[in-house]
């Protein structure tokens, strides 16, 4: 049996981190984003990414109203619900009318997710014992994603 010390188990946390960040730093650089983006993501659960809050402001329309509300919201490339979004796309490169930036889960492969840029999907793969996790909008140990449709690598 082999014995991994405190000081062991904090360099492969490190380690972890930096390959996340790598990736996020690789997975930005080919849907042509700035790093400013990079710089809005907080650490969070375990040391992994999470994508930063914003605020939304609903579109006027000319009415009686005096004035439009700002409401809290998520950030633009997520989505409320992935599975709905996978039903209107007519294939995986099928990203008309949806923001650059947004990512989406693989139907049918936990570990392929999609990146929207110019009305075209990018196809990237989570490392090998990840699955992309709809919700943080992240690759995750495979263990701990549970909203993965099919369910399997």
């Amino acid at each position: 049996m082999i014995m991994i010390t405190q000081q062991q188990q904090q360099q492969q946390k490190k380690l972890h981190n930096l390959l996340v960040l790598t990736f996020v730093t690789v997975l930005l650089s080919f849907t042509g984003c700035s790093g400013a983006l990079l710089s809005e993501h907080r650490p969070g659960n375990n040391g992994h990414v999470s994508p930063p809050t914003t605020t939304t402001t609903a579109p006027c329309k000319e009415t009686t109203t005096p004035s439009c509300e700002t409401t809290p919201g998520t950030p633009s490339n997520t989505i409320e619900d992935p599975a709905a979004l996978a039903e209107i796309l007519t294939s995986r490169h099928d990203c008309r009318g949806i923001q650059d930036g947004t990512l989406y889960g693989d139907r049918r492969h936990c570990r392929r997710f999609y990146v929207c840029r110019n009305n075209r999907s990018r196809r990237q793969i989570c490392p090998n014992g990840e699955w992309f996790d709809r919700q943080l909008q992240t690759c995750q140990p495979r263990g701990q994603v549970t909203n993965c449709i099919g369910n399997r690598n």
